[in-house]
């Protein structure tokens, strides 16, 4: 980890509080977009509400994706594990997905 990196408690305890009471604001980066137009229609098709389901049950932060970027791993709507990586936590509390694996 890199010096001013939160630790990944810091990180799974800053989502939970942003997702315990109710839906926070969530950016998605423009890889987001493609990636989710790109499965549109397959088998594996995935919406905002995947996304919001795999950050709200992040039990681990199993990496970092660009140096500080978190990557989380939670469960989409249908409990198939989905990564998710997110902009590290900022003073604007929001989430900023980046980019996400399924």
């Amino acid at each position: 980890m890199t010096q001013n990196q939160p630790s990944n408690d810091y990180v799974l305890e800053w989502l939970r509080e942003l997702f315990a009471v109710t839906m926070h604001a969530i950016e998605m980066g423009s890889t987001v977009h493609e990636q989710m137009e790109r499965y549109r229609g397959s088998r594996r098709e995935f919406t905002l509400v995947d996304i919001t389901s795999a950050l709200r049950s992040a039990e681990a932060v199993v990496g970092y994706y660009d140096i500080n970027c978190p990557v989380v791993r939670g469960f989409d709507a249908e409990g198939n594990a989905m990564s998710v990586v997110i902009a590290p936590p900022s003073p604007k509390n929001r989430v900023r997905v980046i980019k996400i694996w399924i």
